[in-house]
């Protein structure tokens, strides 16, 4: 993918390499590496490095565990509709089976934390930015092109992964469960085909299939960055949109960001949605954020206490969206 060799650690990366890969005349000048993101768990390497009057960001990965799908993403969607850190340059190398990319290094004033929700500027600014990136892709006949995007509408975990996901989680974080999210997922097994059936009329649009805090930071003034785009895919608008209600965002501002959310979308789309629909999908994706934040942890041991800490503070979140969904839709919980 390209005929400069893909360093398969930091140390091969060289300030000859870089001026390469920048394309750059400079003379000689030693780099300045500082490691970033261990704090978050990155299962990549990401290092800020200078090289005379130029910072960028330098992302490396073994492509066996996460393939070639963030550099595809930046190579046909680098103007997604939303703000994303530019590439400058990207590799894969077969042989050794490492990926790089050089991104743009953003000016961080705050870094999102799946720990800690938004202020509700930052969580308005997000809410903007993901109606303009769907509403650009809505529907959009160009998506059907690549079709190396994951299709996030084919979610159907059988009925026995699930029975036995929920056997485990009841057994280690049972305790934590509300009396209406206990019910739920003692019925967990008939979830998906509900899914399909809430989400079945909504337009497909391009997603990130990795949509959380830690993913996100803001510039000075509190513009978001949507950052690794390993899983980007396609299907409907709400299983992003019902992370940032449930998962990012104080559920006080519920009301006023789905409106924020809509009117931006309406206006920047061609195929407008109404509150009723979105809100009869928001049913759909928010049974599945609930697989997701039970059955999808059972089997995660994490390795540091911030782990820990995401497992507890999910199960939280989940059983305040299912109380709060209940009593806006009780015909979505009518299965049981």
């Amino acid at each position: 993918m390209t005929d400069l060799k893909v360093p398969t650690g930091i140390e091969q990366v060289t300030a000859d390499w870089l001026r390469s890969a920048l394309n750059r005349p400079d003379t000689a000048q030693p780099l300045n590496v500082e490691q970033i993101g261990q704090e978050y768990g990155f299962a990549s390497q990401l290092y800020r490095v200078k090289l005379a009057d130029v910072t960028i960001v330098i992302k490396l990965w073994d492509t066996n565990k996460f393939g070639d799908k963030e550099i595809l993403f930046y190579r046909h969607f680098q103007d997604c509709g939303c703000k994303i850190p530019h590439c400058f340059f990207s590799g894969i190398d077969p042989q050794t089976k490492r990926g790089v990319l050089i991104l743009e290094n953003v000016p961080v004033s705050a870094q999102g934390d799946v720990l800690n929700p938004l202020t509700p500027k930052q969580a308005q600014n997000l809410t903007l930015n993901l109606a303009r990136l769907h509403a650009k892709w809505a529907g959009n006949s160009a998506l059907k092109k690549q079709s190396w995007l994951d299709d996030f509408s084919r979610w159907a975990p059988s009925a026995e992964w699930l029975k036995s996901r929920r056997t485990v989680f009841l057994k280690r974080f049972g305790s934590q469960l509300s009396s209406e999210s206990l019910k739920l997922i003692n019925h967990i097994e008939q979830v998906p085909a509900l899914v399909h059936s809430r989400l079945s009329k909504m337009q497909h649009t391009l997603l990130h299939g990795d949509f959380h805090l830690d993913n996100i930071v803001f510039e000075g003034d509190e513009t978001p960055i949507i950052l690794d785009w390993a899983r980007p895919g396609v299907g409907p608008a709400t299983h992003n949109l019902s992370s940032l209600l449930f998962e990012m965002a104080p559920l006080s501002q519920f009301n006023d960001l789905l409106g924020l959310y809509l009117s931006e979308f309406n206006t920047s789309t061609t195929q407008p949605i109404s509150k009723d629909e979105m809100s009869r999908a928001l049913g759909g994706s928010i049974l599945r954020l609930f697989v997701q934040q039970t059955c999808g942890v059972a089997m995660w041991h994490p390795s540091s206490d911030r782990g820990d800490q995401i497992i507890e503070t999910g199960i939280k979140k989940a059983n305040q969206m299912i109380k709060f969904w209940l009593a806006r839709d009780p015909d979505l919980f009518s299965f049981y």
